[in-house]
């Protein structure tokens, strides 16, 4: 079996995610690998794959593997995953994870010889020697991603079989609306997930002096700076700072498989997320026109910085419109300590 990582569907697996849908349940349970005279890469890895267990002749396995197909098809490879590991890391967990591909074999369909990748978290085959949950499987991984809505962005598989890593993503506090995650239409699969939403706290008091001394670039087409305006210029500055961070990110040899998280999923707590030998790191960016150290965090991210103190770093941009912008570094320690704190909006709730 071949070491390789393999992207999920988007909207396959995940949890955490309330689904405000009217026309109900839009999660999918596989990824295509093969349709018409496109076929991925990864399709030959796994139809080569080990399978751990005999299931060409166990029939109440394939059968469980077909019960929800919708025309004739036939199972080309299932794969038992006994050690989960997620991000990296090992969990602990009692049951099996299973996978399996499934082809479409009914030759006067015109969807003969598609073949997916099917994952569906209400696979579960027991006893028998089986223990294969996926659904509980899923389970321990919510116990370690923690009280957080997060997807399952890709898979990694290794030379060893029967272990699988399930790389995750957190994208918002467990609850978040699906409209606030996925865009549910049909279409371009890559346009499918993001929408634009703004997150602007209201600095327009700290911030104006230095805007109007500012040099406002050319392309924000603006006038003057104004209350109109400034959402405008907000954004502007949003977008050179998190580019900065990006480019500081990848600019360093020891991080791996960064992530601008931000940018798929604007309501996420955090902005980008890296590897840094093995374990997953996090950055939140801030930003402000002055020279001033003051920045905003809403309470869910200061709540999330303070579960992954060690991981996480928050990046304050000064001066974002000069040539030049200031690069401060803070830790949740250096925050609470070093910064008076003023409690900007309450929220009553019965």
């Amino acid at each position: 079996m071949s070491h390789f990582d393999f992207c999920l569907s988007t909207k396959s697996l995940y949890d955490g995610i309330q689904n405000d849908n009217l026309l109900g349940h839009t999660a999918t349970v596989s990824t295509i690998l093969k349709q018409g005279h496109s076929t991925r890469p990864e399709l030959f890895l796994f139809q080569t794959c080990a399978s751990n267990i005999e299931f060409k002749n166990n029939q109440r396995l394939i059968n469980e593997c077909l019960k929800n197909s919708k025309c004739s098809t036939k199972v080309d490879n299932f794969l038992l995953f006994r050690h989960i590991f997620v991000d990296g890391q090992p969990i602990e967990c009692s049951y099996n994870f299973g996978m399996f591909l499934k082809e479409e074999t009914d030759e006067t369909k015109v969807q003969f010889g598609r073949i997916k990748l099917h994952y569906p978290i209400t696979f579960e085959v027991e006893g028998f020697g089986l223990e294969i949950n996926n659904r509980k499987v899923f389970e321990s991984i919510r116990d370690y991603i923690g009280d957080y809505a997060f997807i399952v962005r890709k898979i990694e598989l290794f030379d060893e079989p029967g272990k699988i890593n399930f790389i995750t993503s957190i994208i918002g506090e467990r609850g978040i609306p699906y409209s606030k995650v996925f865009l549910d239409y049909k279409g371009d699969a890559e346009k499918k997930f993001t929408r634009v939403f703004n997150e602007v706290a209201d600095s327009y008091d700290i911030e104006i002096l230095a805007l109007k001394h500012a040099i406002i670039p050319e392309d924000l087409i603006i006038d003057k700076v104004c209350p109109d305006t400034y959402p405008r210029i907000i954004d502007y500055c949003k977008e050179k700072a998190l580019r900065i961070i990006q480019k500081r990110l990848l600019s360093n040899s020891n991080n791996r498989d960064i992530v601008f998280l931000s940018e798929m999923y604007p309501y996420g707590i955090y902005d980008f997320e890296y590897l840094v030998n093995g374990h997953k790191h996090y950055c939140l960016v801030q930003f402000t026109a002055t020279n001033t150290d003051y920045l905003f965090l809403s309470s869910n991210k200061y709540n999330f910085i303070s579960r992954h103190q060690e991981t996480t770093e928050v990046v304050l941009v000064k001066k974002i419109l000069s040539d030049n912008p200031i690069l401060k570094y803070y830790s949740l320690g250096e925050l609470d300590n070093s910064f008076n704190r003023d409690v900007a909006m309450i929220k009553y709730s019965k």
